[in-house]
């Protein structure tokens, strides 16, 4: 089973990312993954940190047709070797914890400073967007 932990525009109904993802995956549970939540402006970018107390909360998809389903996803993350160098966001295997225990999932990790970002200190995106708007 592939799996894919989304944190941030991916979880917005009117993003068509993720509306296209939402009719290409089935959402399994909550989750968080260790580490730092950074406002990029227009979207956030996640710091994987392993031994960090902070979280990052979003959401696990199961991939009905992982292969296009990343491909897509690939191109709205800019990753690849076809992107400009170097990738603003990478993809990662990773655990995360979830509501029914652990589970390795991609994830598109920010790979740019973080210097003069923003850190969102909740961890969720969702909540951040919506008390400043």
């Amino acid at each position: 089973m592939d799996y894919l932990f989304i944190y941030g525009t991916l979880l917005m109904q009117e993003n068509p990312w993720g509306m296209y993802l939402s009719q290409q995956s089935e959402m399994v549970c909550q989750a968080k993954l260790s580490g730092f939540l950074y406002d990029a402006g227009e979207y956030p970018g996640a710091i994987y940190v392993p031994e960090s107390d902070s979280y990052i909360y979003g959401s696990v998809m199961t991939l009905q047709n992982p292969d296009e389903a990343l491909r897509i996803m690939d191109q709205y993350e800019g990753f690849g070797s076809e992107e400009s160098q170097p990738n603003e966001f990478i993809r990662r295997k990773l655990a995360v914890k979830s509501d029914i225990g652990p589970l390795t999932c991609w994830v598109y990790l920010y790979n740019w400073s973080t210097q003069g970002l923003s850190r969102i200190n909740s961890g969720d995106y969702l909540k951040f967007r919506f008390e400043n708007t």
